[in-house]
């Protein structure tokens, strides 16, 4: 069985990868991705953790969470 943290991370990043989400656009704020997905804050906060640790996202103090460029993203050696 997958973690929530581990279907938000997929789902965020299938659409980041996929083009739904552009490089430098503003993902939603931690409480619109809590209500969106039903889940609680720290899941929340694992996932855009994991999909930082993957360079798939930015954070700018203040200002909120990015998706990265492209160029920045590492390749996931499952494929």
């Amino acid at each position: 069985m997958t973690s929530d943290y581990a279907r938000i991370a997929h789902e965020i990043e299938t659409s980041i990868r996929s083009g739904v989400r552009e490089p430098h656009s503003k993902l939603p704020t931690l409480l619109e991705l809590k209500q969106a997905y039903g889940v609680s804050e720290t899941t929340i906060k694992f996932a855009l953790v994991w999909l930082e640790s993957r360079h798939l996202i930015y954070r700018h103090q203040g200002k909120g969470i990015y998706v990265a460029a492209g160029e920045t993203w590492l390749i996931d050696p499952k494929g």
